[in-house]
C-alpha cells in the first residue's frame, strides 16, 4: 500500500474541528446506526474523518454498515493493524491521549518525520 498522503492531511486538519467531547479513540462511533456517513456522534479518528471521502464508503452486505476498517485502509493507504495505522488510529491510544489534537499531531508526525522508532512506548505510555 502506498500511504496517501493528502487524505491524511485532510483528515489531521479535519480532526482539529472536532470538539473534545464528541470524540473517543474507543468507537469508530458511539450510539450511532453506521449506515450514514455523518451522524454527529462521539467518535475516534476515522469515525469522524468518514465524512471526508466522495467515493462510496464500503459496507457490510447484511447489514448495510460501514466497514470502518475497509474504509480505513483505502483512505489513508495504511494497512489496517500496521505499524503507522496503529500509532495513527489504535485504541489504546484513549489511555494516553484521547484527544482529536493529538489524533491530528500523530497523523502529522506520521507524514512530517516517519514512524517514531518509539512509538509503542508513546502508545502505551511510556514514553
Amino acid at each position: 500500500m502506498v500511504m496517501n498522503r493528502e487524505n491524511l492531511r485532510l483528515m489531521a486538519a479535519h480532526l482539529l474541528t472536532i470538539p473534545a467531547e464528541m470524540f473517543d479513540m474507543l468507537n469508530f462511533r458511539r450510539g450511532c446506526k453506521t449506515t450514514t456517513a455523518k451522524c454527529g456522534s462521539v467518535g475516534c479518528a476515522i469515525g469522524h474523518c468518514i465524512i471526508l471521502d466522495t467515493k462510496p464508503i464500503p459496507r457490510h452486505k447484511k447489514t448495510g454498515n460501514i466497514k470502518f476498517e475497509e474504509w480505513s485502509e483505502e483512505f489513508t493507504g495504511l494497512a489496517f493493524e500496521s505499524p503507522e495505522w496503529q500509532f495513527c488510529f489504535s485504541v489504546l491510544w484513549v489511555t494516553v491521549d484521547n484527544t482529536p489534537q493529538g489524533a491530528s499531531n500523530r497523523i502529522l508526525t506520521l507524514l512530517d518525520s516517519g514512524l517514531p522508532a518509539n512509538w509503542e512506548d508513546q502508545m502505551y505510555g511510556v514514553s
